[in-house]
């Protein structure tokens, strides 16, 4: 049995907490007890999320995340929508205007690929509408 090390994808250094891990930062971020400092781009699409860590309080937050301590899901949902924004901005992508996303969404091509407002490109053949 092969026991994989989640910390390989988190840093500390100088009371700061960075990550990979898309829903630890969702989870930091709508608990609020860490403020977020941003995204920095490492490579290959993907980004690191900074949090200041000054009190080491990421370790706690780290064990709640996988502990499935509760967080209201109307934060989870506001940060995970506040992070998807700084990732496009770190990444130096640039956002649809909301006509342009409105017509991705509403129709367009059916038989080819669509994005919705978060950028994911899904295939149009195995949705409902």
């Amino acid at each position: 049995m092969t026991i994989s090390n989640d910390n390989q994808d988190n840093e500390r250094n100088q009371g700061k907490f960075s990550t990979r891990r898309f829903q630890l930062a969702i989870f930091i971020h709508a608990s609020s007890k860490l403020e977020f400092l941003g995204c920095q781009p490492v490579g290959g699409g993907e980004v690191l999320f900074v949090f200041d860590d000054a009190n080491d309080e990421a370790d706690a937050l780290q064990l709640a995340f996988e502990s499935r301590e509760k967080v209201s899901a109307i934060a989870l949902f506001a940060s995970q929508r506040f992070l998807r924004r700084k990732i496009a901005a770190a990444l130096g992508e640039e956002r649809l205007d909301g006509q342009e996303r409105r017509a991705g969404r509403d129709g367009g091509n059916r038989k080819g690929n669509s994005q919705n407002r978060f950028g994911e490109t899904y295939d149009n053949r195995y949705t409902s509408r």
